[in-house]
């Protein structure tokens, strides 16, 4: 049961899964190229209950729809790998299993007035900076690494998204596709070696996005800007 709150906190439940393949070819001694394929996943998302009744009170002119967005997928990505660099490149595409895109109207809804959505693939690009965790003496590197605790180095990621943005009411028909938008996603922080495995803290990041909403029904909101901060520990 939901929080019995007048803020109805709880306001997107998402469920993900799938099956995940890598392989990893050593090209040299300090380059590798990484292929990642998720054969078959799941996600669903379901708005709150108490979100989407106060969403439909207040935006009853508008045509607020509470829309089930569940779709099965597959993903791929391959990678580029450096000691200082690391270049991606990855794409999601859907199962259509009986179901039309990422929502369509289901029995247990039929009035809701939705148009399936008919642009089913995103593609994405990305590129990673890791600092040595070994600079030369005296270099702006090593002074730069005086301020973070001992044997971290920082790093920089920039991720881009050709994101879909949910269309519910299409007026140009079921076959019309979705407009997109780019949506970049940036994260800064610090990170342990790989070869340091005693470290609690591998990794804590500033993470600053903007573009369409990445989260299920949302996602019909094309001005989204994240900014939070994260980190990684391992045991």
């Amino acid at each position: 049961q939901e929080f019995k709150d007048q803020s109805n906190p709880l306001i997107n439940i998402d469920l993900s899964l799938g099956l995940m393949l890598k392989f990893q070819y050593a090209l040299t001694t300090n380059r590798h190229l990484g292929l990642r394929f998720v054969p078959l996943g799941h996600e669903s998302s379901t708005l709150g209950t108490g979100y989407a009744e106060s969403a439909q009170r207040r935006q009853s002119r508008a045509g607020f729809t509470v829309a089930p967005v569940s779709y099965e997928y597959w993903e791929y990505g391959v990678s580029f790998d450096t000691p200082r660099f690391t270049a991606r490149h990855g794409g999601i595409g859907i199962w259509s299993g009986g179901r039309t895109g990422f929502y369509a109207p289901v029995a247990k809804v039929p009035r809701l007035p939705i148009t399936p959505s008919a642009s089913n693939y995103e593609p994405s690009i990305g590129l990673e900076y890791r600092a040595s965790h070994n600079p030369d003496p005296g270099s702006w590197g090593s002074r730069f690494l005086e301020i973070l605790p001992e044997s971290y180095a920082p790093f920089l990621s920039v991720d881009l998204r050709h994101r879909i943005i949910f269309d519910f009411h299409k007026t140009g028909g079921p076959e019309a596709p979705e407009e997109r938008r780019l949506s970049i996603n940036f994260l800064a922080g610090f990170r342990a070696p790989v070869s340091n495995r005693f470290r609690v803290l591998r990794e804590a990041y500033v993470r600053i996005y903007h573009g369409v909403n990445p989260y299920g029904q949302l996602r019909t909101e094309q001005e989204y800007t994240l900014f939070g901060f994260g980190f990684n520990i391992g045991l």
